[in-house]
């Protein structure tokens, strides 16, 4: 992680445990592919964070987590995670969605994996 990212980091992690965000705190920029997507969250959440901070951090960007046991994401089976979905309006009658499996391991963040698709009619 680049000396600039820790700093930015430790700076997330020391809002949430005191529950205060900074207004400058930059928000996760919304990709429109899945593996951007992983990329940009793998930015702000590091592999081996708190799973409760990571979701929290979804969280704050506006994204709908719920805890998952023994669930089913996109082509992989048996995961523990947190599910979280976006959905913004993207024109008249079509919406872009990003769908969200933060897999835990020990109660940390052990993988990233995103979706992404338009929806519609």
């Amino acid at each position: 992680m680049k000396s600039g990212s820790k700093i930015l980091f430790g700076i997330i992690l020391l809002s949430l445990e005191f529950e205060i965000l900074p207004e400058s705190l930059p928000l996760l920029g919304l990709k429109n592919s899945a593996e951007s997507m992983e990329d940009e969250i793998r930015k702000y959440i590091p592999v081996g964070t708190d799973i409760g901070i990571a979701q929290r951090i979804m969280e704050e960007n506006k994204f709908s987590c719920i805890p998952v046991k023994k669930g089913v994401f996109l082509k992989h089976k048996n995961l523990d995670y947190v599910y979280c979905d976006l959905e913004r309006r993207s024109g008249f009658i079509v919406s872009k969605r990003w769908q969200v499996a933060l897999t835990e391991k020990n109660g940390k963040l052990e993988k990233v994996i995103a979706g992404f698709g338009l929806t519609g009619p």
